[in-house]
């Protein structure tokens, strides 16, 4: 709650809230997902917790720069797959 209000102050203010806030919700969820793995017999909760941290995780690397460096490499990506349909309908 401290780095709340500064979290757009810098781009260091805005890097430690981003990994203040992931670490918080990525301990809590994994707690909670050892919690309903257990009570469950199950891993399904363990894997959805842990694609969800995964997904945040990327989602903050996006956030911390103009556009990202995945945000780039999507688009490199999408930019090469357009090329060879481009070149598989000729």
């Amino acid at each position: 709650m401290l780095l709340y209000r500064h979290r757009s102050d810098n781009l260091n203010m805005s890097s430690t809230w981003l990994c203040s806030r992931n670490d918080l919700i990525a301990n809590v969820s994994v707690l909670l997902a050892a919690a309903g793995s257990y009570l469950l017999a199950s891993r399904l909760p363990d894997i959805v917790v842990g694609s969800l941290i995964a997904r945040l995780f990327l989602r903050s690397v996006d956030l911390s720069g103009n556009s990202g460096f995945f945000g780039q490499l999507f688009a490199f990506i999408k930019s090469k797959a357009c090329m060879s349909d481009k070149s598989v309908r000729k």
